[in-house]
């Protein structure tokens, strides 16, 4: 239905000149590559406290896991074929060449991605910070997180709580 200036309100989300879907998909990318140059490049650097590095790569693991299960949610799903289309996965750092020569993966390789990394999270990062550093991601964050995850999957489209269901 139009509204008063004769303007579809249904479709405008949909035309070209609304740039917020590009957007949040650029930016999410954005986000994932600077989390991949931390990823890969934190065992290289020198560190007096083994702790600390591993704290940064579980906080850039948690960010990337946070930017893909956005991504999956909002632009996998079933595709035409009845495959289970996730994202484009990217877990290292790539150049821009390459990352134009990328297809989308499977639903199910992007949740493994996800689940590996906040499992990693969990590990790895404190229960709690000091004053200085609060508001930085906890191991109770990464731990809620994943079980909003697999509470996902088990649902549409991954139906993985089927099985479960099945049981009882």
């Amino acid at each position: 239905p139009a509204n008063e200036k004769g303007v579809d309100e249904f479709a405008s989300p949909l035309l070209p000149e609304n740039s917020y879907s590009t957007d949040c998909w650029n930016n999410c990318y954005n986000v994932i590559m600077r989390a991949n140059i931390v990823i890969g490049r934190v065992d290289q650097a020198t560190f007096t406290n083994n702790d600390l590095k591993n704290q940064y790569k579980a906080e850039a693991k948690f960010i990337r896991a946070l930017m893909y299960f956005w991504l999956n949610r909002t632009f996998g799903g079933v595709a035409i074929n009845d495959k289970l289309l996730g994202v484009i996965k990217v877990d290292k750092e790539i150049t821009q060449a390459v990352a134009y020569t990328l297809e989308r993966g499977t639903l199910q390789e992007n949740y493994d991605l996800i689940v590996e990394d906040l499992k990693f999270a969990e590990q790895y990062l404190p229960d709690t910070y000091t004053t200085v550093d609060k508001g930085r991601v906890t191991k109770g964050a990464a731990k809620g997180m994943l079980g909003k995850v697999y509470m996902t999957m088990a649902g549409f489209p991954l139906n993985k709580g089927i099985a479960i269901f099945n049981r009882c």
